[in-house]
């Protein structure tokens, strides 16, 4: 059994069953944003090419109809999820997971103009890429893997590389045997890391009794 270590507040141990509803508690999601990516998830994979575009901009916080953001030349990654939206790939299987996640991840979208006029191309990465594998399968077979997960995951004593071989072997089972220790859904434990490793802590929200 892996042994992480579970700290709050102000990094002092504390039960993992505590650790989770209390990172969890404090996330920082609206409601729009959570009935978003709970009806996303219960379509279990089976998507048309308006949930590709409602799953870019639920990752991009573009949710809003108004949101100037949700455009090319932008750094919401329009171009790609609008590849998505078109394309509406399928869950893949078994080695094509990794060439899935090597293919998205590095796919080029248009994020602005530097000074001369040029086109900036950024690439998706792997944030994204793991984002969209994470919508089109069926239940928390492959989490979303994002730099405060990361973060996360190196403050519970799991670091992980930010790369995809790593990201498929090691991270799956650690969040399987976390959702099993701390007894949460994978949506819980989602928000609970999130937040563990945020660039800043929600001081204000959290909670000294």
């Amino acid at each position: 059994m892996t042994e992480f270590l579970f700290q709050y507040p102000f990094w002092k141990s504390i039960d993992p069953t505590e650790w989770a509803q209390q990172w969890a508690g404090v996330y920082a999601a609206d409601a729009e944003d959570e009935r978003v990516y709970q009806e996303l998830k219960a379509k279990n994979g089976i998507l048309d090419g308006e949930d590709f575009e409602q799953i870019g901009r639920w990752k991009e916080a573009c949710l809003g109809k108004d949101n100037n953001r949700w455009k090319t030349l932008t750094t919401a990654a329009y171009d790609v999820w609008m590849e998505a939206k078109a394309k509406k790939p399928g869950c893949p299987d078994g080695e094509d997971v990794a060439n899935f996640l090597k293919e998205w991840s590095e796919r080029k979208y248009d994020a602005g103009k530097d000074k001369k006029g040029g086109i900036l191309k950024h690439s998706f990465g792997l944030a994204r890429a793991t984002t969209l594998l994470h919508f089109i399968s069926k239940g928390d077979e492959y989490p979303i893997f994002d730099s405060n997960v990361n973060k996360a995951m190196k403050r519970l004593g799991s670091p992980i590389k930010y790369k995809i071989d790593d990201y498929l072997n090691s991270f799956p089972p650690l969040f399987s045997e976390l959702m099993r220790q701390c007894n949460v859904l994978g949506r819980d434990l989602d928000q609970a890391l999130s937040n563990y490793g945020g660039k800043t802590i929600p001081i204000e929200k959290i909670a000294t009794g």
